[in-house]
């Protein structure tokens, strides 16, 4: 999280966190779960292929499968064409399917690499 935690743009200010967010956080849980989603948000800013190379930097020891990370990507140019471009892309069945089957993919990537770092793990069992 180090290298996502600053209070400003400038490099003079990585790893720090103001001293009221810790005061005012009701627990020490709370308190990484607040800085955990900074660091997230933080990490996925900018272009998404800069995203995912941050992604693979700070999940050390868990590789990304090259066809799981072309997939992704390919995923991703379909949704940026059709929210961006507004380009008529036709998306089959199959499609749709491959893309769940990537996401599910993509989790089950972030639960081994959290059960490898000692990051407590959730299995959800089913939709609400």
């Amino acid at each position: 999280m180090y290298e996502y935690i600053q209070l400003s743009d400038d490099e003079k200010s990585k790893g720090k966190i103001d001293i009221k967010e810790i005061i005012n956080s009701p627990s020490r849980e709370e308190l990484l779960l607040s800085l955990a989603e900074q660091a997230a948000s933080k990490a996925m800013q900018g272009e998404f292929k800069s995203a995912l190379k941050r992604l693979k930097k700070v999940t050390i020891g868990e590789e990304f499968s090259k066809e799981l990370l072309d997939k992704i990507i390919a995923l991703n140019e379909t949704r940026n064409k059709i929210v961006h471009e507004l380009s008529n892309v036709t998306v089959l069945f199959d499609d749709v399917e491959e893309g769940f089957k990537t996401a599910f993919g993509m989790v089950k990537y972030l639960e081994n690499v959290a059960i490898q770092m000692e990051i407590p793990v959730m299995e959800i069992t089913k939709v609400p």
